[in-house]
């Protein structure tokens, strides 16, 4: 067998311009990333496949095709969300035309002519991002090893049960010596558990637990679903597809638990025996998988992809109900002026600081608070009216402002203050997340236009 070649963590970079390249070169050479240059949309898309590669900067100004239509491939082919992308441009960043990146897939926005320092953080954002992903997919690796010997010890054991039929006495001991955690029920009544099902229900008195049914001890939430799984094996006989539930141990915790059940026959009777896996580490890892992958990577909060989930969800439950929902556009005032007179890492501090003063003060139920994109944030209110999403825009424009961050060239005034486009409506079918943020955004336009450092709204049907 050949040994797999070994790649260094890589950067895509789609760009025509020798000049624009070199500066990105440059920039990604201090943490020795290599970098894939690709002059057209047709080798972006080929190069598009190279293992390793945590993240793709693309130009929207090609010469075969724009950067848009090259994202729209790259996405149909399900790599916008394997690898994060980042567009290169010169446009303004409040261009009509930024909304449609993102929605090709794009997670940001960089802004011609490059800070080589800008590039650099980013990368370093998107590796680490990349690093912690690879780290959960070799432990749901493991995991997934070990469900398959798993797997094969099970089939083991029903090869040795039809081994051990004739005689009940080594047939129970083999039971008992198991790791894994076998019952068998019969007439909604534990006939039979072994040792490590104890451990697993967190119980000690083996006669205790033989008096009850497992339904017992399965939450409320899973009690309906795992009592039709049952029924259904005793009914059809056989085995069926193993399923997931839950159960509660007696020191109030729960466990959750992959079932294998089979109809068999136990003294006479007709009964299900079940193999049960504790699968809560697996669970709770892939729980932290879907989390990381929703959240932004320097501030912490929601990233554009979850605000996109969040505001589609929350439109469909307003239209509903017949809810009114309201939605916030936020910018920080002079942001550009703040970086090139303070620096990048002051701007990334203060990035970090303000999403957090968004979050502290969001901190209703129903309030979601993302990253937008660069330096905009969006806080999707549920169930809010007017009045109540205009308090609320009050509360985050004070909060922001009393963090007190010194912003000499703010022409709002000496601290870092932001504007805020807010929209309320009760929403029809005719809505969709993009006409309520172009609505929010012309209200946030229309906050900077009238001096910043202040929030305008419109009400809508």
């Amino acid at each position: 067998m050949s040994e797999e070649k070994s790649y260094k963590p890589a950067v895509l970079v789609v760009e025509d311009s020798p000049t624009v390249l070199a500066v990105i070169q440059k920039a990604l050479e201090c943490d020795d990333y290599e970098v894939i240059n690709a002059k057209s949309g047709a080798e972006a898309i080929a190069a598009a496949n190279r293992p390793e590669l945590f993240l793709i900067i693309l130009d929207v100004s090609l010469p075969d095709m724009s950067g848009f239509e090259v994202a729209e491939a790259l996405k149909k082919q399900g790599k916008s969300e394997a690898t994060p992308l980042i567009f290169l441009t010169a446009m303004d960043p409040q261009n009509e035309l930024t909304f449609r990146g993102y929605q090709a897939g794009a997670v940001d926005f960089i802004y011609k002519p490059a800070h080589p320092q800008v590039l650099l953080s980013k990368a370093r954002i998107f590796f680490d991002l990349y690093e912690k992903g690879k780290q959960i997919r070799w432990q749901l690796e493991e995991l997934e090893d070990t469900n398959r010997r798993f797997s094969q010890e099970l089939r083991e054991r029903r090869r040795m049960e039809m081994a051990v039929q004739e005689s009940e006495v080594r047939y129970r001991s083999l039971l008992e010596l198991s790791p894994v955690s076998i019952v068998v029920e019969v007439d909604n009544k534990l006939s039979y558990i072994n040792t490590a099902v104890l451990k697993l229900l967190g119980e000690e008195d083996r006669e205790a637990v033989v008096q009850h049914s497992l339904l017992d001890y399965v939450t409320d939430r899973h009690k309906e679903e795992t009592s039709k799984r049952i029924a259904r094996v005793l009914g059809q006989g056989g085995r069926a597809e193993p399923f997931e539930t839950q159960f509660a141990r007696r020191d109030g915790s729960t466990v959750d638990v992959e079932v294998y059940a089979a109809c068999v026959m136990y003294e006479g009777s007709i009964g299900v025996q079940m193999a049960l896996q504790d699968i809560t580490e697996r669970k709770l890892l892939e729980a932290e998988w879907r989390r990381l992958s929703r959240m932004d990577g320097l501030t912490g909060i929601f990233n554009r992809r979850a605000f996109d989930e969040i505001i589609e969800r929350e439109l469909r439950r307003a239209q509903r109900a017949n809810e009114p929902l309201s939605l916030a556009l936020i910018d920080i005032d002079a942001f550009k002026l703040f970086n090139d007179h303070y620096g990048h890492q002051g701007g990334d501090d203060t990035l970090k600081r303000v999403a957090g003063a968004l979050r502290e003060t969001a901190g209703r139920g129903g309030d979601h608070v993302a990253r937008y994109g660069g330096e905009e944030f969006a806080v999707v209110m549920a169930s809010t009216p007017a009045e109540g999403a205009m308090h609320m825009a009050e509360q985050l424009r004070a909060a922001v402002e009393g963090l007190g961050i010194p912003h000499e060239r703010n022409p709002a005034g000496p601290v870092v203050t932001i504007s805020l486009g807010v929209l309320t409506l009760t929403p029809g079918d005719s809505v969709t997340p993009a006409s309520m943020v172009e609505a929010a955004d012309k209200c946030l336009y229309r906050a900077k236009n009238e001096g910043r450092n202040r929030a305008v709204t419109i009400t809508a049907e």
